[in-house]
């Protein structure tokens, strides 16, 4: 195999792993929009739940608040922001919502942070795309001469 091969060997691997980067990102993203787009529909009415405890999560760049909560004899852990997770000491208690087709228990936080996961995430799909197609209009034109 000469020097030639092996880099077009290289050049199509490092293809592959973008075109499988892109679906990634891109199913990803759309899980989460899917997400988003069923919990943001059980918005209207706010459930009665069973509060268990509160947490915070400290790991990586920063800390997580999570409140543990049990509805229909279920229990789930929900996230909340910061200014909520202390307005529980003072008693008061967030409104928090229930997506039947998901399971799912929700704040509003929630929402959200699906919307901005979905955002992050499908700028990264088209990021890639846009590197994908400038890779495949450089590999057209080598290939016409």
């Amino acid at each position: 195999m000469t020097k030639r091969n092996k880099f077009t060997f290289l050049k199509n691997t490092t293809n592959i792993f973008l075109i499988l980067y892109v679906c990634m990102t891109f199913f990803f993203s759309m899980n989460q929009f899917y997400k988003y787009y069923i919990i943001n529909m059980n918005l209207d009415k706010s459930i009665d739940y069973i509060f268990i405890k509160k947490e915070i999560k400290k790991g990586g760049r920063g800390s997580s608040h999570l409140i543990n909560v049990s509805y229909n004899q279920k229990k789930y852990n929900v996230s909340v922001t910061e200014d909520t997770y202390y307005k529980i000491e003072r008693g008061e208690i967030p409104d928090l919502f229930y997506s039947k087709k998901i399971d799912l228990v929700f704040s509003k936080w929630g929402v959200r942070q699906y919307f901005r996961i979905f955002v992050v995430f499908i700028s990264f799909t088209i990021i890639g795309l846009l590197i994908l197609v400038y890779k495949i209009k450089g590999f057209l034109k080598i290939s016409k001469k």
